[in-house]
């Protein structure tokens, strides 16, 4: 693995050397706080980890301090930089009843990109931002197949660390070849649907157990999710993504490449813990089982 920590710093923006990578996550990883102690979490380790696994070359851009506990984890990828940082992203979450409240202590540097990455640093860019660290300047540019999960965008704290909604610029999703969320991310969602697809190539809207809606192309297509057997939910819906991107890279089909994330996810919920990824077998057998429906 190429694990960088120095890199070149000018007017507050990072250059990164060359990759070539099959799929590159740019977010924070970070430390979810657990009565038992830390474990792992933030879409770009979840995201990069599945890849590695299933066979492509992946990497990430993050940022964390000396005290991360998970360094061995993604030293397993082919490719890291991470920020320097006085501090690594850490959350908790604090449940009375049913009731949540997600608790953000700490936040790693920001993460700037203001350059062109091309696709042969990276066929796949997966932008997902985990506390609205990831900053994309007006000289940002790619060839690459660009998916946006943008749930890390919408979320800021108040003076007790609490986490809620914020609002975010939603032209930045131009730049997106597919933009990814949950039903939940935002509220009242329908209010801001048109412009959402008025900014997004292809648009998907994921609402767990009950499937994904898409807009593309000035229509809307459903397609249910795969039956699992509920186990740990942890980090679905970033495994949903990344089986999206991997099979739409290849096709350009969205509805199989809904499909196939679908059933990624759904291995991924039927285990626990990153360290239970599923194979790309199986995983070709869920889909081809889940394409019968069709």
């Amino acid at each position: 693995m190429e694990y960088i920590s120095l890199f070149s710093y000018y007017n507050n923006v990072y250059n990164f050397l060359l990759m070539n990578l099959d799929y590159l996550c740019v977010g924070h990883v970070c430390m979810d706080m657990m009565q038992s102690g830390f474990v792992m979490g933030g879409s770009a380790a979840y995201c990069s980890l599945y890849a590695k696994h299933l066979g492509y070359s992946s990497g990430v851009i993050t940022s964390y301090d000396e005290r991360y506990e998970f360094r061995e984890v993604l030293s397993r990828l082919d490719y890291c930089v991470v920020m320097p940082s006085v501090r690594s992203t850490i959350f908790e979450n604090r449940y009375v009843g049913e009731s949540r409240t997600q608790i953000l202590h700490s936040i790693a540097s920001k993460i700037h990109l203001d350059s062109f990455i091309s696709k042969e640093e990276a066929k796949i860019l997966h932008l997902c931002p985990l506390a609205d660290e990831l900053v994309i300047g007006p000289n940002f540019s790619s060839d690459s197949l660009v998916c946006m999960t943008i749930q890390g965008w919408l979320r800021t704290r108040n003076e007790k660390k609490e986490v809620y909604y914020k609002e975010m610029d939603f032209n930045v999703l131009r730049l997106a070849d597919v933009v990814i969320l949950s039903d939940e991310d935002i509220p009242n969602l329908d209010e801001k649907l048109e412009e959402l697809i008025s900014v997004s190539k292809v648009l998907i809207i994921t609402n767990g157990s009950k499937g994904a809606r898409c807009f593309c192309e000035g229509k809307e297509i459903f397609v249910p999710a795969y039956p699992a057997r509920l186990i740990d939910p942890t980090g679905a819906g970033d495994i949903f993504a990344t089986g999206f991107c991997l099979e739409f890279s290849k096709t350009q089909n969205v509805r199989d490449a809904i499909v196939a994330g679908h059933c990624l996810a759904s291995l991924c919920v039927e285990r626990e813990g990153i360290e239970s990824i599923p194979n790309t077998k199986e995983w070709k057998e869920r889909v081809d089982e889940h394409m019968d429906l069709f």
